[in-house]
């Protein structure tokens, strides 16, 4: 939305969860922490549980499903989102570097 008024707009079309995100210091880009979506192939028989984790499990609820969180850099003017990492571990709380050059979670 401009800062002078006016309607709001959308600017991107996330599929997955979006947890947090970030505006870039000069405004430019975005920096989003998205949920990968769930595997949703029928397998016959289900996988073992794997326990890599201190906490995993909780009362009533069981084991959690694993959710992995990733960061993706949204760019605004060219309206393409890219992978900032990849992998099976989480990305929480991230920031920019005050000069908007680097990252940090």
């Amino acid at each position: 939305m401009d800062r002078r008024g006016g309607e709001g707009r959308k600017l991107t079309d996330v599929k997955g969860e979006l947890s947090d995100y970030k505006w870039s210091p000069d405004g430019k880009k975005l920096l989003l922490v998205i949920q990968d979506p769930p595997d949703t192939s029928k397998t016959k028989t289900p996988k073992p549980y794997v326990i890599d984790r201190y906490h995993f499990k909780q009362d009533i609820k069981g084991i959690p499903p694993e959710t992995i969180y990733h960061l993706y850099l949204f760019d605004i003017v060219s309206k393409k989102t890219g992978h900032v990492n990849k992998g099976s571990y989480n990305e929480e709380s991230p920031d920019w570097s005050p000069d908007g050059k680097r990252l940090r979670s």
